[in-house]
């Protein structure tokens, strides 16, 4: 039998993280790094509610862009590179 170490991978850098936003449906944005589902930010009335990759709630927001910069945050923190494929 041969024991061998598994392979690590090294963290998203700034080359390698890419995370891009859509709208998915009405009230919808859905973000995704390297094709790897991210987060999502939905509106609820009139509030965004950010939750992350994992499906936990992460926040409500009063504009969208404080939602989805809270998630690009959880997004590019090292220790979310192993969900991403880093």
């Amino acid at each position: 039998m041969t024991i061998t170490n598994p392979t690590t991978s090294a963290p998203l850098t700034e080359s390698t993280f890419h995370l891009s936003w859509r709208e998915a449906d009405a009230g919808l944005w859905v973000a995704s790094v390297n094709g790897t589902f991210a987060g999502s930010v939905d509106r609820v009335n009139g509030q965004f509610q950010a939750h992350d990759p994992l499906g936990r709630y992460r926040g409500e927001f009063s504009t969208l862009d404080a939602a989805q910069h809270l998630l690009t945050a959880f997004a590019a923190h090292p220790s979310m590179s192993r969900h991403f494929g880093g």
